[in-house]
This record gives structure tokens, sequence and C-alpha cells, in this order.
């Protein structure tokens, strides 16, 4: 599975991508050089139980975007920029989280 969650970080302007079991512990994790300004230090176990209800979604902000996906095998969460093609981006999760 790791190597194609990193198919998913080889995606143009791809900038994180993590991957947490239902419960909210990371498996997962990789960023391009230097990570996202505050993404590397934000406490995503917290988070990730709040997503449970997110079958699929994209948060917008004024210069990345994150998209969410919940599968049976946990929560995947893809930090991207503008130029990111997000039909690629669930293309390539859509594999991952078929596995």
């Amino acid at each position: 599975m790791k190597a194609e969650l990193k198919e998913i970080l080889d995606i143009d302007d791809v900038q994180g991508v993590l991957f947490f079991s239902r419960s909210g512990k990371m498996l997962y994790h990789a960023f391009r050089s230097p990570p996202p300004d505050g993404f590397a230090d934000f406490n995503w176990s917290a988070a990730i139980p709040r997503f449970s209800k997110i079958v699929e979604g994209e948060l917008v902000f004024a210069h990345q975007r994150i998209y969410v996906r919940q599968s049976v095998l946990g929560c995947l969460v893809v930090i991207m920029g503008w130029d990111a093609t997000i039909a690629m981006v669930r293309l390539k999760s859509n594999a991952v989280l078929s596995l």
C-alpha cells in the first residue's frame, strides 16, 4: 500500500499524503520537502474522528486544498495546491482504497 500512496504524492502539486486508521492512528505520512506551513505539526489524530461521517470531501483554503476520503481501511488525507488535478487524486485514491 505504501507504493500506491507514494503514487498519489507523485501527482503534480500534491504536497502531502497521510493515511490513518479509523480510530485516528497515523499509519503513513509523506510530504514533499518542506511540508506546507501548519500541516506538519497539525494534530491530525484528533481531527480524523471528526471526519468519520465524511465519505469524501474537499476542504478549500487560501493556498491549499485538502481531499479527505474514508474507507473500511481508514482515512486518506491528501494535501494539495491549486494545480493538482482532483480527478487524478480521486482515481489514485480509489486504487489505494480498493486494495
